[in-house]
């Protein structure tokens, strides 16, 4: 790694060298022309650990130089230690707005030298290597979005049913999930959860919950029997731990395409909607959530529905995105949506103006499913 000098005085030059090379660093490359410094800096950046900028030098403003050197992202790590004479203290206020990290005064007291060049090539590698592991959790975090995105059900499209399915997390990965399963040749099982939070821990909850479902639905089918199981086993994860606490909420209904009915239980989860071209029923909450109690009441709710109608389950992500007050929620913006196919209702759900300019504050899940 090398340190790169910008000064005309080659007097000075020679006594910073001997400095540097009393403290261990002993490849340095020079420079006393604006021109010269920008190639230096495009063949070697990646080995430039520090710039010792003279601030005033024959036709190089050091200030101006040293903000044209952070124009450039490449070298925004390099830290620019710029050298002045007392004379020139008032240059040193726009250095460092430049982008300057400290400064020596001249002429150059060695022991001062010697320290802050010390100071500033720690702090540098401490940032490199805090740097080099924040790349690191970002590979990872973006391999986990992968694998997270890759238990979310596909698109399923029967003879009598068709269930499309959208995912925003608000950060790498999240704590919202969906998942759909055929039960029988006429029955199909969907679920929607939103583990309390966003990020790492609630994506955690997530994953271990989603390799429970695929059993627990195809065998217990019914909604007074998966959400109990469900509570059961989000409950368990916390039991022995006194000092944490999650749950989650959970939309879970069973659809039948013989009979035309639903069968549904809500676990503290934002209502969703049944509806057709001539009207809207809500699917309320129907128990509380889930984890936080051994045991949950569940009241199931049966419905009919006709052809040709939609439900849609969602997260609180959207109603927050949306900007609907949660009391006046009665499921009118999905409305517009209703003549759409799943794909295309989704697809402009998400790319409408308030989705594309959210804050990320949560997690949005959509499912739509057509009847």
């Amino acid at each position: 790694m090398a340190i790169l000098i910008v000064d005309h005085d080659n007097q000075n030059i020679i006594l910073l060298k001997k400095a540097l090379h009393d403290i261990g660093y002993n490849e340095t490359i020079e420079s006393s022309s604006r021109l010269g410094t920008f190639e230096l800096l495009k063949q070697h950046y990646q080995n430039i650990d520090l710039i010792l900028l003279n601030i005033m030098m024959p036709n190089i403003d050091g200030v101006q130089l040293c903000q044209k050197i952070y124009t450039n992202e490449k070298y925004n790590d390099i830290p620019i230690i710029i050298m002045t004479t007392s004379s020139e203290n008032e240059f040193i206020e726009d250095a460092f707005e430049a982008g300057a990290t400290d400064y020596i005064t001249k002429p150059i007291n060695i022991v001062e030298l010697k320290t802050r060049v010390k100071l500033v090539l720690r702090i540098k590698k401490e940032t490199d290597e805090r740097k080099k592991r924040e790349n690191q959790i970002d590979r990872d975090l973006q391999l986990a979005k992968t694998i997270q995105k890759s238990v979310l059900s596909p698109t399923l499209h029967d003879d009598h049913i068709q269930i499309n399915g959208v995912y925003l997390p608000s950060e790498h990965i999240g704590g919202d999930m969906y998942c759909w399963f055929k039960i029988d040749h006429h029955r199909y099982g969907i679920m929607l959860i939103d583990v309390m939070g966003h990020g790492i821990a609630s994506a955690l909850i997530s994953m271990s919950v989603r390799a429970l479902l695929r059993g627990m639905i195809t065998r217990l089918k019914d909604p007074e029997l998966v959400i109990p199981e469900l509570n059961k086993h989000v409950h368990n994860l916390f039991m022995n731990e006194s000092w944490v606490s999650y749950y989650l909420t959970c939309f879970y209904i069973v659809v039948d395409t013989m009979t035309e009915t639903i069968e549904y239980a809500n676990a503290g989860h934002p209502k969703g909607f049944l509806m057709n071209k001539d009207k809207i029923v809500s699917l309320e909450q129907t128990t509380v959530f889930l984890g936080m109690f051994p045991s949950v009441p569940v009241n199931k709710q049966t419905l009919k529905y006709e052809k040709n109608s939609k439900i849609i389950l969602y997260t609180d992500g959207l109603i927050d995105a949306l900007q609907i007050p949660l009391l006046k929620n009665d499921g009118a913006v999905f409305y517009d949506y209703l003549v759409e196919d799943n794909h295309a209702l989704l697809e402009k759900l998400v790319t409408s103006n308030q989705l594309q300019h959210r804050k990320y504050g949560d997690d949005v899940c959509i499912v739509s499913v057509s009847v």
